[in-house]
């Protein structure tokens, strides 16, 4: 669990830093609300694309450790 809250505060930072860069760089179009609307957006997404990526990572590595350990179990001879 730990990793997965670094990783959460690691995106949070990120995040942060994106969004001061984008401060800095044009502050004009923060007072359209559709530009500000669309880079939330944008930045909601990619963390949610990073966090369901790792999260499917996380399925598939449990899934292929349950089937080496039933192969592994099925190659064993019965007790």
């Amino acid at each position: 669990m730990p990793p997965l809250i670094r990783r959460l505060a690691a995106g949070m930072r990120a995040y942060m830093q994106a969004k001061s860069m984008y401060w800095r760089i044009d502050y004009r179009q923060y007072t359209r609300s559709a530009g500000s609307f669309s880079f939330f957006a944008v930045a909601g997404l990619t963390g949610i694309v990073c966090l369901g990526k790792h999260f499917l990572i996380h399925l598939y590595k449990v899934r292929h450790a349950i089937e080496k350990e039933s192969m592994l179990m099925l190659l064993q001879p019965p007790p």
